[in-house]
């Protein structure tokens, strides 16, 4: 797919691993933020609290957002996120990401808002 060069950048990018199979594009990330620090900039940035974001009802689409960050940003799995969100199964958090993609869609506030919390996050892990 590319010349020689390009094939030593990348893979200066890539986990250690089998190279029999493909690796999934989280493993391809080269960092992520941890936990902890993610959820509190995402607090500080929609001005609630931890406690809140992990109270069932708390934080409503907010909640759905934390979550898809938190998938995106920290490598977590699914579980993982649950447990941090209060203890919900990992098709609770499924279904928040699902229900946020939705409401995307529709809501350009809401877009905007998710863009600038993503763009923070961005910027953290420079």
């Amino acid at each position: 797919m590319g010349d020689e060069g390009f094939v030593v950048k990348v893979k200066r990018f890539l986990r250690r691993g089998s190279c029999r199979e493909q690796p999934a594009y989280r493993d391809l990330v080269v960092g992520a933020l941890e936990p902890e620090v993610v959820m509190r900039i995402l607090a500080k940035e929609f001005g609630i609290s931890v406690e809140l974001m992990c109270r069932r009802g708390g934080a409503g689409i907010v909640r759905g957002m934390v979550a898809e960050l938190l998938y995106r940003f920290s490598d977590l799995s699914q579980g993982e996120i649950g447990r941090l969100l209060g203890g919900i199964d990992y098709m609770a958090v499924y279904q928040l990401r699902r229900r946020l993609r939705e409401r995307l869609v529709q809501d350009a506030a809401l877009r905007q808002r998710y863009a600038e919390a993503e763009s923070v996050l961005k910027k953290s892990m420079l």
